[in-house]
């Protein structure tokens, strides 16, 4: 795999290891979001407010709302 910089120049490859290892940080990092979403709900924040912080979709949030 590739990794671009923002005029698409090459920076370097990373093997598919290190491909895997971004991807579940990424995952990790979205569980993160999801957690703190949930304790903002708890609190009766507001959805677009908790989407603007957590940087998830309100429909995201409006999915987790319905779950809890």
């Amino acid at each position: 795999m590739y990794i671009l910089n923002a005029d698409d120049t090459i920076i370097r490859t990373i093997s598919r290891e290190d491909e895997i290892k971004i991807r579940a940080l990424d995952i990790g990092k979205e569980e993160e979001q999801i957690a703190i979403a949930k304790e903002m709900l708890k609190e009766d924040m507001d959805i677009k407010t908790i989407a603007k912080i957590t940087k998830l979709s309100v429909d995201q949030i409006e999915d987790l709302k319905v779950k809890n």
